[in-house]
């Protein structure tokens, strides 16, 4: 994928003169760092303080137009939607009796688990990536946030294996499959069961992000209980693929257990949020919530 002079120009627009509310200059600064070949370099800070990173991006992939999508059109911000104030709540309430968990399942290069360690700080994320340059892209960008785990596994209805079915596509739009355990190439694949074992004792579920390229499929064909324990869920819908537009029916699916109503925000994305969902773990004394800064 070859930047094209256009895209730089949008780009750098949406960072520097972008003043729409919810976009990305309303939330953060930013500045070019001096690149290092094959990358590109972008230090990202709060406005409201708190929080730095600089961003490694690589140079002809898909790198840069995810950097726009979670940084420039901000499309993880909430603050947008009526719901905003309950979403607070939620979060404070979990972060008083335990850990606020995110799962970030198909992180790609750790973008939007970036915003989420910076807008939700209290929380514990989960960023799961099967594709093994986008891993240790994502463990770059990810080295400097004690509050994430990286994870170099798919997501599936059940433990097993994958592969990437096609590994010549954009980075950030890789599509995995079942295989044997012996496979050449396998990737393993990790239950959603399996994650939430990864968290710390009380953690709760606060936000699944699920973008994994029509491998919803799978991943809501069996094994969905973990859906009732509540929090919010944001799944991205994808273009056909054999005839097939995946997501409308996981999304549907979403909907159906997971939520009363949801909000679509733009593009391809929908939440479907539990508000009267019931919150399970542990209780810890003494965890005292921060509502973020936006």
């Amino acid at each position: 994928m070859a930047e094209s002079l256009q895209q730089y120009a949008t780009l750098l627009f949406k960072l520097y003169l972008y003043r729409r509310r919810f976009r990305g200059p309303s939330e953060f600064s930013y500045r070019l760092m001096r690149g290092i070949p094959g990358r590109y370099r972008i230090r990202v800070a709060a406005r409201g303080g708190g929080f730095r990173a600089t961003l490694c991006l690589r140079r002809n992939t898909s790198d840069l137009a995810a950097f726009e999508q979670v940084f420039a059109n901000n499309a993880f911000n909430l603050r947008r939607l009526a719901r905003w104030r309950e979403i607070c709540d939620i979060y404070d309430r979990l972060a008083r009796q335990g850990t606020p968990l995110i799962l970030d399942l198909g992180a790609n290069v750790g973008l939007a688990s970036l915003y989420f360690a910076k807008n939700w700080p209290q929380a514990r994320i989960i960023a799961v990536e099967p594709e093994a340059n986008n891993y240790r892209a994502m463990r770059e960008n990810l080295a400097g946030v004690a509050n994430a785990l990286t994870v170099h596994a798919a997501v599936a209805s059940e433990d097993g294996t994958v592969k990437i079915v096609d590994p010549s596509a954009e980075a950030f739009a890789m599509r995995t499959e079942i295989v044997a355990d012996d496979a050449p190439e396998s990737i393993p694949a990790l239950s959603v069961q399996s994650l939430l074992r990864m968290a710390p004792l009380g953690g709760l579920p606060f936000i699944a992000k699920i973008d994994i390229e029509g491998f919803e499929s799978n991943l809501f064909s069996k094994n969905t209980d973990w859906v009732e324990l509540g929090g919010f869920y944001w799944s991205s819908q994808h273009p056909e693929i054999g005839g097939v537009r995946w997501g409308d029916r996981e999304v549907g699916e979403l909907r159906r257990q997971g939520g009363r109503r949801c909000a679509r925000l733009g593009g391809r994305a929908s939440i479907s949020g539990r508000l009267n969902g019931r919150f399970g773990g542990a209780s810890l004394p003494g965890c005292q919530a921060r509502t973020p800064r936006w």
